[in-house]
Formats: structure tokens, sequence, C-alpha cells
């Protein structure tokens, strides 16, 4: 087996490497290089991270552009439909407090006798107001009687009544109807 080689060193060894200011340069120097080269790595690393970044925040700026420019083109659609919306409240708060025509006629010839003739219907929110000629005085007791029976009459007020006057023979009425709130249907 051969002999493992010795090493011999000729020179005389330093004193200040063997001091603690010399062992603290040697240390750093073979050390602080790694610690330096480690540094410019991270530094380059950033330096090319950056451009990435950069990339992505130029991407993302643009995509919040577009986006800003079609929230702003759907704005007036959402101002449109709020108008819409409105006005469709208006119409079926409207719509409820409309009369129903076909009902109201229906209910007028319920109870108009054939000896009654109106001149003047008159429709309020409450109240219906008749002008007419009965011909006879028994049409007009007829008419006042029929009213009074309806389900949908509160109260029946005549607050002009002549007979004999005006555009021929007969009674020349007017009658007042006051509703049960909104209530024209059969």
């Amino acid at each position: 087996m051969p002999a493992s080689p010795k090493h011999i060193n000729l020179l005389p060894p330093d004193p200040f490497e063997q001091s603690l200011v010399g062992k603290f340069l040697k240390w750093a120097l073979s050390v602080g290089r790694y610690i330096v080269i480690g540094t410019e790595l991270v530094v380059i690393g950033s330096f090319l991270t950056r451009f990435s970044l950069d990339r992505q925040v130029t991407d993302l700026n643009e995509s919040i552009a577009q986006n800003q420019a079609i929230i702003a083109s759907y704005g007036d659609l959402e101002q449109q439909l709020r108008q819409l919306q409105a006005q469709l409240k208006v119409v079926e708060e409207l719509e409820g407090q409309t009369l129903n025509a076909g009902n109201f006629f229906s209910l007028v010839t319920q109870f108009t006798p054939v000896d009654v003739v109106y001149d003047n219907v008159e429709i309020k929110s409450d109240t219906i107001d008749l002008a007419g000629n009965a011909y006879s005085e028994a049409g007009f007791r007829t008419l006042l009687t029929r009213l009074r029976v309806l389900p949908q009459i509160k109260r029946i007020s005549v607050p002009n009544m002549s007979s004999g006057t005006g555009s021929g023979n007969g009674i020349s009425f007017k009658v007042t109807v006051s509703l049960y709130g909104n209530k024209l249907s059969n």
C-alpha cells in the first residue's frame, strides 16, 4: 500500500493571517464573493421579473379601460331601464284606478228602465252623477228602486228634480250615486 503524500509548506506562516483581522478578511474574501454573487443573481432575477410584471400591469390597465368603456355603454341602458320601470309603476297604479267601461255600461243597463233617458253621465272616482229625463213617475221610481238594491252602491241622493220643464214632458232629474270604493263590477 502506497504511503499517503505529505504536504510540506516551505513558506513561513504569515502572522497577519493568524490575527483576528486576517482571519476575518480571509473569511470575508472567500465567503463574501458567494454573497456578492448571490446578491447579483437576485438583482438580475428582479430585473428580468420586472419586464414580466410591467407587461402584466399594462395588460390589466388595458382590460380595466375596456371594462370601463363597456360599463359606460351600459350606463345609458341602465338609466333607460330605470325610467321604463318607473313608467311601468305609474301605469300599474293608474290601471288600478281606472273604471271598467264594459262593467259600467252593463251595470247602467241593469238599473235603467225603458222610459228613462240620460242627458249626461259623469263618472268620478267613487261617485256617478246621472242627469236625464224620466217620461213617467213610475220609470223614475223604478230607477231609484233598482239603484238602491245594487250591492256596489253605498248611497243615493237626488239633488235636483223637476217635473214638466225643459225639453219635454216627464221628470228632469239629477241623481248622485256614491259607490263603495271603485266597484263598478257585477
